[in-house]
């Protein structure tokens, strides 16, 4: 993880050499971007895009839920898009059509199946190239308004407004393109965004946040949308629901394949009652298998744990790995669900889809 630190002239030495290569990458970016400006597909619906500019970790699921949420409120028919990071194969998927689940978790991968599931009557579809997905949606559903999981860098579909996230607790980590730092391209890009969203407020100082909004707001020309995450149900594996209280009184063991594994930490850590005893983590999208469970559980069980907390993206491929069961002897999993709660912004994010 690159974080947002000072850098000691030995380190800076070292590291050099990819400074080169990012320069060399971040002004790839910038000339794709530009070349492509004009030239992406439009599709007969409106398309709104939710992105950052690090790589992975900012929060892109929830708000995605939550904006999708919101425009179903609003009475429109929309349809959620995604790249599938991690799934089996490359080629264009209905992963739900609104009513069930199509494929599996490894199929359709991880962060469509937890959108699948939070937003029934809402088709997801997944695929390279989201202009060839959009097509479907709008033939095959009749979406009036797609929301793009991850599209800020997809410049091959139009799209009416990009939404760009950025971590309140690790917002550009050292400012450098990767791979030198964790950019996917420059900070410039930002003034491509039509809104910014810092999420995670709840980890950071206030202070920062304020200087944060501040930055983001020069660079947007509109004051940012702020939002902190919060714990909104704990299951079992089955979906069956045990309320935000499910982990009280427990000692918790937690498990998880995520960019920023600190973060579900965090969420934990501030849920009341709860101890957390020891840890398991993966690679981001990690395909677990039985003996990764295995292991987890004996972890679990040498530090006397009577339960193992993991996120919903990955419980989508921990269900599937253990069958119809969904039960590995000695493990007690729980699912911990996390929503959004919009803290600054609320009144701006609406006049802005409703437009």
């Amino acid at each position: 993880m690159w974080l947002q630190r000072r850098e000691n002239v030995f380190l800076k030495a070292l590291l050099g050499p990819l400074w080169l290569v990012s320069l060399v990458v971040a002004g790839v970016a910038w000339m794709r971007r530009h070349c492509l400006s004009g030239r992406s597909r439009r599709v007969k619906a409106r398309v709104v895009s939710v992105g950052n500019l690090a790589v992975g970790g900012a929060g892109k699921t929830p708000v995605t839920i939550a904006l999708a949420r919101r425009l179903i409120a609003q009475g429109r028919r929309v349809a959620v898009l995604s790249r599938g990071y991690g799934r089996q194969g490359n080629q264009p998927l209905v992963v739900s059509d609104g009513h069930k689940i199509l494929v599996s978790a490894s199929q359709g991968g991880d962060e469509p199946m937890v959108l699948a599931r939070a937003l029934p009557g809402v088709p997801v579809l997944v695929g390279p190239d989201r202009a060839v997905i959009a097509e479907m949606a709008i033939e095959r559903f009749g979406a009036e308004v797609i929301v793009l999981d991850d599209g800020f860098q997809h410049l091959r579909l139009a799209r009416d407004l990009d939404i760009v996230l950025v971590d309140a607790t690790n917002p550009f980590g050292n400012g450098h393109v990767m791979p030198r730092g964790p950019l996917r391209e420059s900070k410039s890009a930002m003034r491509h965004a039509d809104l910014a969203w810092i999420t995670k407020v709840e980890g950071a100082d206030a202070d920062e946040v304020a200087r944060l909004a501040s930055e983001l707001e020069a660079m947007t020309g509109r004051a940012p949308v702020c939002s902190a995450t919060r714990v909104s149900d704990i299951c079992d594996l089955a979906g069956a629901s045990l309320g935000k209280d499910g982990l009280r009184g427990k000692r918790v063991f937690w498990a998880c394949g995520l960019a920023r594994p600190e973060s579900f930490r965090r969420t934990l850590a501030a849920l009341q009652g709860v101890t957390l005893i020891g840890e398991a983590l993966f690679a981001d999208h990690h395909a677990f298998t039985r003996a990764d469970l295995e292991v987890v559980a004996s972890k679990a069980r040498s530090f006397g744990a009577e339960a193992i907390a993991i996120t919903a993206k990955d419980a989508a491929k921990i269900r599937e790995c253990l069958g119809e069961s969904a039960q590995l002897e000695g493990a007690v999993w729980r699912v911990v669900h996390i929503d959004l709660e919009i803290v600054a912004g609320e009144a701006l994010l609406d006049e802005v889809l409703g437009r």
